[in-house]
């Protein structure tokens, strides 16, 4: 993310969620482009229609949530071990 010390232990939680999150929509915005350039070459290739999302879907995010949806501390800590039951029963099942 190419933070240094110094700047990483100024940032608020808040700050660097934003922080993360824009590095997040930056790294997906140039492996969505270089899909685009895949898809086009296979395209011409095979002669098939091959599209970006064929090659990079995009991630469910159904169930994410940010810091500010939750109306309080509680029902942010019933999210948290929500998603921590979740992923107990995904680990049992594999």
């Amino acid at each position: 993310m190419e933070l240094k010390p110094r700047e990483l232990e100024k940032l608020t939680p808040s700050e660097f969620q934003l922080y993360l999150q824009g590095y997040q929509q930056r790294e997906e915005g140039k492996m969505r482009q270089k899909a685009w350039m895949l898809a086009h070459q296979l395209s011409s290739w095979t002669g098939k229609r091959i599209t970006v999302d064929k090659l990079l879907p995009r991630p469910k995010r159904d169930d994410v949530r940010t810091s500010a949806s939750f109306a309080n501390r509680e029902e942010r800590q019933a999210y948290i071990k929500e998603l921590l039951e979740r992923q107990r029963r995904r680990e049992e099942e594999d």
